[in-house]
């Protein structure tokens, strides 16, 4: 029997400037992997579920596979600063066991926007040239298992379909959990 998840996934800079687009970081949640800071998602404002999956996809359909201590990052990585990424957008992902659990009412995606992104302390989990960025949750309906889907429509999926919430990131967010709360239309099961 398959174990029900859900798959939170994001699309962030949703603030980001028309301009063409640069080198510079527009990025947010640089995690290293390890146990600290995991993502939780809060159901019914008392059931705390950890991630069992976590990672990232690129715009080129690149997955970095994920774990149970994946690294996260959204955005653009910066090859002009010190984030020194390739300046591949990227979308987020997080799997959580639904098993055991009833209705759901709410939802709150909880992740930890490090102090010290990648283990280095100038590199912060927030890092952009524009004050704010967005990050948005979303349900997400595609290949399953998502650690090992690749492909560009993957990483379109991790971007569209039932939003369950925003929240805008700047730099004050650094070192904090930032939430993601909503009401859900209908979780999938």
């Amino acid at each position: 029997m398959k174990t029900p998840t859900i798959l939170a996934a994001l699309a962030a800079a949703l603030f980001l400037p028309g301009a063409a687009q640069t080198a510079d970081s527009q990025a947010s949640f640089a995690y290293t992997p390890g146990p600290a800071g995991g993502a939780t998602l809060t159901l019914n404002g008392n059931t705390v579920l950890t991630a069992t999956q976590r990672g990232w996809i690129t715009a080129t359909g690149v997955n970095n596979g994920g774990g149970v201590d994946g690294n996260y990052l959204v955005g653009r990585c910066g090859s002009s600063d010190n984030c020194v990424g390739d300046d591949i957008l990227r979308r987020n992902y997080f799997s959580f066991d639904l098993a055991g659990v009833g209705t759901i009412n709410s939802a709150a995606l909880g992740l930890v926007q490090p102090e010290d992104a990648f283990g280095f302390p100038t590199f912060d989990g927030y890092i952009s040239v524009t004050p704010t960025l967005g990050y948005a949750l979303y349900d997400y309906t595609g290949a399953s298992p998502v650690q090992t889907a690749t492909g560009t429509g993957v990483y379109g999926d991790l971007g569209d379909g039932n939003s369950f919430g925003s929240v805008v990131l700047d730099a004050s967010t650094i070192g904090t959990t930032v939430r993601s709360a909503s009401t859900p239309p209908a979780l999938p099961r």
